[in-house]
């Protein structure tokens, strides 16, 4: 067992009579003082908060714990405190999140999203069941699909037939001639009439 020894500065001028007998008195105190890790002692005689004792072959030297990414160390007397480093997120609940994440799993950035479309409606004339995955149409009109001759209809800005009716031909029927053409008969020139859209005669060019 390493001794210890305890003496006052007076103490040791009552008999060292030369201060510089009593300072290398007090120097070899301290280091009767300071036990040698050979022998079982630590090898340091002063410490601060958040020292630890560490082996360096051949003995122990003084170090403190290092801080990494994400964490923080707080050193105190008599303890040490390790904790996770605070990032710039903003506590709370996102929703729909966009979010950053850095090597050691943790959210650096995040923000709350734009709510996603949950069901598609239809304005006329384009029609839609609705929900997420909706049926798109095209509205029907009052025209009743069908053929129309000498047609009257209504066209709306979509350009779509909102009304139809077939009409007469005109009252006396239509008349027409055409000069100097082809004759369908003889193939020479001639003229054709045409009555109501039928060719009612040809006549021969003289």
């Amino acid at each position: 067992m390493a001794a210890s020894f305890s003496i006052s500065r007076d103490q040791l001028a009552t008999f060292l009579k030369s201060p510089e007998l009593v300072r290398q008195f007090e120097r070899l105190l301290e280091s009767a003082n300071l036990t040698s890790v050979a022998n079982g002692g630590t090898g340091q005689s002063t410490y601060e908060d958040g020292d630890l004792l560490i082996g360096l072959n051949p003995g122990l030297a003084k170090s403190r714990l290092t801080a990494g990414v994400g964490i923080g160390i707080d050193n105190g007397p008599g303890s040490i405190g390790v904790r996770i480093t605070d990032t710039d997120v903003t506590p709370g609940s996102f929703t729909y999140a966009s979010i950053t994440v850095d090597a050691q799993g943790r959210l650096t950035a995040a923000d709350s999203g734009v709510d996603p479309v949950t069901s598609v409606t239809g304005t006329a004339p384009i029609s839609s069941s609705g929900g997420l995955t909706p049926a798109i149409g095209l509205n029907d009109t009052a025209v009743a699909p069908g053929s129309y001759v000498f047609a009257s209809f209504t066209v709306d800005a979509q350009g779509r037939l909102t009304a139809a009716s077939s009409g007469s031909p005109l009252a006396g029927g239509i008349s027409a001639t055409i000069d100097t053409a082809k004759l369908t008969a003889v193939g020479i020139n001639g003229s054709m009439t045409f009555t109501d859209g039928i060719l009612t005669s040809q006549t021969q060019a003289t």
